[in-house]
């Protein structure tokens, strides 16, 4: 027996072999699977302007870009680029397996979002970049990117953005230990 531990765009699937003990327990992968670490993760609870709280806005036109077409609660946050992106910093455990997650979508098909994680030593000093481009389309959709956090890492900064001048919108984001993420 074996479960998927990494999926790649449908095409490229990592399995870990189940011993004899988990398959007997019945184990599932979201059991690995540790706390979200994000606060307000869902993007929910917004401040008297409309940005959502414990989110930093790297909005360089304006506008904190929140709106009521959710995929999850009433507030999902848009990004188009670099011109309008949000991120989070959470403290980690170097050398440990982590997965970020996000619900995506765009208004036309083909448009480009952005899992990203800067890793950051004890000094907020850049020392690694994990990142994974995943094609959106009109409907929402979950996808997700495992990561190892680096020996000098204490820091990671997740981010929901999309990629260069493309427009998405992002729900329900999730950071855990292990090796997947689910909100």
């Amino acid at each position: 027996f074996a479960r998927p531990v990494y999926v790649l765009e449908d095409q490229v699937t990592l399995y870990e072999i189940l011993s004899e003990e988990e398959v007997r327990l019945g184990m599932d992968p979201l059991a690995l699977q540790g706390e979200n670490l994000l606060v307000n993760a869902g993007f929910e609870e917004v401040d008297a302007t409309g940005k959502p709280v414990d989110w930093v806005a790297h909005n360089k036109e304006g506008g904190f870009a929140t709106a009521g077409q959710a995929y999850g609660g009433s507030v999902a946050v848009a990004s188009a680029g670099d011109r309008h992106s949000w991120s989070q910093v959470v403290p980690i455990t170097p050398e440990q397996l982590y997965a970020t997650g996000m619900w995506v979508r765009s208004e036309e098909d083909g448009k480009l979002a952005r899992l990203q994680i800067l890793w950051w030593d004890e000094n907020h000093e850049l020392i690694n970049v994990s990142a994974r481009l995943i094609f959106t389309d009109r409907q929402w959709r979950w996808v997700e990117m495992p990561a190892s956090a680096p020996a000098e890492a204490r820091f990671a900064e997740i981010y929901a953005t999309a990629h260069n001048e493309d427009t998405v919108w992002i729900d329900e984001m999730c950071f855990a230990e292990g090796p997947t993420c689910q909100p």
